[in-house]
């Protein structure tokens, strides 16, 4: 196996044919749900496990049907732990300390869990929550341990960007764990430790990867959201054109508005193609102005234009914008509340996407794309898509350009 093949981080655009990538099959931290605490959890509702599961692993066996590699988080950690079992103290001590526990429950959650027969089970523990029955306490609290649900959208810990990555500081203290075994598999797994680090989980301002979307070889998208920082951008193209292997020109922030309906920017923009994308009227209407900053320069660069105007300025070409829901402003936020936009390519001008946005999908399908839809009423009540779900750690490069005369192919 030579270097490149060994080094499996590789992400040069967000519509190239997907090879590899990383989810997470729900388990029973869907179950330690307490229904008091959702909002505090960031969960939308109870979901059905068996169901969302098994909408799950129809979702895991698309992707293998469409011969892409699927890795999971929860096995490549355990696998890790496994392999190195003089990490797992280190990890479980962190783990614990960022689980804002009184001393004498951390020392009995770390022996349960430093107990446990394998490094997966350890992993699944830890991802789960515990109860204090589990722990062999007593206590008036339901959960002990907090559970991580929202891990099963694996888009937003990290962020594949060329050869290297980028590992979430996340907003909410609900979801700030889950970046801890991405860190510690793309630091110490041996199939990932070739790929170059842009941000570290413990920089100081926060970014979530559900923003960063990879245009091409040459521009970064990434939202200013209420997950994402200005700064944390900033300083993230400054690492980045700090590297001298890379391609990357440009890296553009795009300004939100700070709410969860909008809460990244995959959940109202996406890629489907070359000059091809999904966007949600509301904010990217051709008479709406937006924000956009570009970053790459040492004195960023301010633009005011429209979100076509701003394709066609960094493209060369005219693009092709569907809009989500089609015509009505009404059914643009039902789609979209329905994760519409939030679509997985996996080849060109080929996605997977939910099997509740009818109208977004014919419209997509009118424009030429082949669209492949999952069940998803259990999957959807964590309010994320295939998108969310689904972390591309792998993409084969494209010649992307629609005209022979065009001289990007190399920038795809």
């Amino acid at each position: 196996m030579n270097k490149e093949q060994k080094r499996r981080v590789s992400v040069w655009t967000d519509f190239g044919k997907l090879e590899e990538v990383i989810l997470h099959r729900p388990g029973k931290e869907m179950e330690n749900l307490d229904p008091e605490r959702l909002t505090e959890l960031l969960f939308e509702d109870l979901p059905d496990l068996p169901q969302m599961q098994k909408d799950h692993d129809y979702f895991a066996k698309l992707l293998r049907d469409n011969d892409v590699k699927v890795h999971y988080i929860e096995e490549l950690a355990g696998d890790l732990f496994d392999q190195r079992p003089d990490l797992k103290e280190p990890f479980v001590n962190k783990f614990l300390s960022e689980s804002n526990l009184t001393p004498s429950i951390t020392a009995i959650a770390k022996k349960w869990l430093m107990n446990l027969s394998s490094g997966k089970a350890m992993v699944d523990a830890m991802i789960a929550g515990a109860t204090p029955e589990e722990l062999g306490i007593k206590s008036d609290r339901s959960l002990i341990l907090d559970p991580l649900p929202n891990i099963l959208f694996q888009r937003d810990p990290f962020s594949t960007i060329g050869n290297g990555f980028m590992i979430s500081n996340f907003t909410k203290s609900a979801r700030k764990r889950e970046s801890m075994f991405i860190d510690y598999i793309m630091r110490f797994h041996p199939d990932f430790t070739d790929a170059t680090t842009y941000y570290k989980r413990t920089m100081p301002d926060s970014i979530e990867g559900g923003d960063v979307i990879v245009l091409n070889k040459q521009t970064i998208l990434i939202g200013v959201s209420e997950r994402t920082s200005a700064k944390a951008i900033q300083k993230l193209a400054a690492i980045i054109r700090s590297d001298s292997t890379t391609s990357f020109k440009h890296v553009y922030a795009i300004t939100l508005p700070e709410s969860r309906l909008f809460m990244h920017l995959d959940t109202v923009f996406a890629v489907v193609d070359y000059a091809k994308f999904i966007a949600h009227p509301i904010l990217f209407a051709d008479d709406i102005k937006l924000k956009i900053t570009d970053y790459w320069p040492e004195m960023p660069i301010t633009l005011s234009m429209s979100l076509r105007e701003f394709l066609k300025f960094v493209l060369n070409t005219e693009p092709t914008i569907i809009t989500c829901g089609d015509k009505s402003r009404l059914d643009a936020a039902r789609e979209q509340w329905n994760e519409a936009t939030n679509v997985l390519v996996i080849a060109p001008g080929k996605l997977i996407g939910y099997n509740r946005s009818p109208l977004t999908t014919a419209a997509l399908r009118k424009s030429g794309v082949e669209v492949l839809e999952i069940p998803s009423s259990e999957l959807i009540r964590g309010r994320g898509g295939p998108h969310c779900m689904a972390m591309p750690i792998r993409r084969a490069q494209t010649k992307c350009c629609p005209m022979p005369s065009n001289d990007c192919h190399s920038n795809c």
